[in-house]
C-alpha cells in the first residue's frame, strides 16, 4: 500500500465516521446541485428519523448547528465540499473519487 492510498483510506474513514456527515454527503450527492445549509440540514434531519413528522424544530436546530460548526468545516478542510460564490450554497467537490467509491459500495440501493 502506498503512502497516498493509506492517507486516502484514513481520511475517508475519518470523514465517514459520523452518521450525520454521511447523511449530509448522501443528501448532497443525490441533490446533484448546490444546497443552502438550512435545506441541507432539513434533508439530513429527514434521514435521521422514521417519519417527516418526527423532525422537530429542536432536532432541526441541532442538525443545522452540528453541520455548520462540525461537519461542514471538516468536509471543507478535506476538500469534499465547496461553497458557492455567494458563500451560502454547498455542493460536493468535483474530485472525491475515494469517498464516492466508499459511498457507492456502502449505500447503493
Amino acid at each position: 500500500m502506498t503512502q497516498k492510498s493509506h492517507t486516502e483510506i484514513v481520511t475517508t474513514s475519518k470523514l465517514l465516521s459520523s452518521q450525520r456527515r454521511v447523511h449530509a454527503l448522501l443528501t448532497l450527492r443525490e441533490a446533484g446541485s448546490p444546497m443552502t445549509i438550512p435545506v441541507l440540514a432539513y434533508e439530513t434531519a429527514l434521514r435521521e428519523v422514521d417519519s417527516p413528522s418526527d423532525v422537530t424544530d429542536e432536532h432541526l436546530d441541532q442538525v443545522e448547528l452540528a453541520l455548520r460548526h462540525v461537519h461542514l468545516p471538516k468536509l471543507e478542510e478535506f476538500e469534499v465540499i465547496r461553497y458557492g460564490a455567494d458563500g451560502r450554497r454547498i455542493s460536493l467537490a468535483d474530485d472525491i473519487e475515494a469517498i464516492e467509491s466508499v459511498i457507492e459500495a456502502t449505500f447503493s440501493r
